[in-house]
């Protein structure tokens, strides 16, 4: 596991490819950003070390845990929202077909380029837009390889998710992780 210190991180893609021709399984994230708050960005690298496996000493970051918490009287919707879901159908234990994984990681891929662009809305990335329009910095690419690896539970080529983002959609993004998963 791998922090770059500094006011924003310009090594990650490179310490990224190099580990990944050396074979080596890593998790590398920044601690600040530029243009983005500092409690903001220590929280998302945090929770990234966290979910890669690092042991984390809540206590020391959080304080110590507050009283209960009363939960709300209202019936819960008994919605799930877990990406899981896309890949495995928990009721019957079967596998999802290729397309529809790869159609709720398209969305997953629109929402995570959403948020690192500061877009409100999801639709505002469009599953079939070439990726290269969105002029995403090397940053925001090892970022989406790693929230994907952490959240989706796969491992990500750096190589291959650059040739596609240079050159294709979020949906043939999508199809290139779905096919790892």
């Amino acid at each position: 596991m791998f922090v770059e210190l500094g006011p924003h991180p310009v090594l990650l893609r490179d310490l990224g490819e190099t580990l990944e021709e050396a074979g080596v399984r890593y998790r590398a994230v920044g601690s600040l950003r530029r243009g983005q708050p500092a409690s903001a960005t220590l929280d998302r690298s945090l929770a990234d070390l966290y979910r890669a496996g690092l042991d984390v000493d809540w206590e020391a970051v959080l304080g110590a845990p507050p009283a209960d918490v009363p939960l709300p009287a209202y019936p819960w919707q008994r919605r799930r929202h877990w990406l899981g879901e896309a890949t495995q159908r928990a009721d019957l234990g079967t596998a999802v077909p290729q397309a529809e994984r790869a159609a709720t990681i398209a969305l997953f891929v629109r929402r995570r380029i959403a948020d690192a662009l500061g877009l409100d809305d999801v639709e505002q990335v469009p599953e079939d837009r070439p990726l290269a329009d969105f002029a995403l910095d090397s940053l925001v690419i090892v970022e989406l390889k790693g929230r994907a690896e952490s959240e989706l539970g796969v491992t990500v080529p750096l190589q291959a998710l650059l040739r596609v983002m240079h050159g294709g959609t979020a949906l043939d993004l999508a199809a290139m992780i779905a096919k790892e998963s």
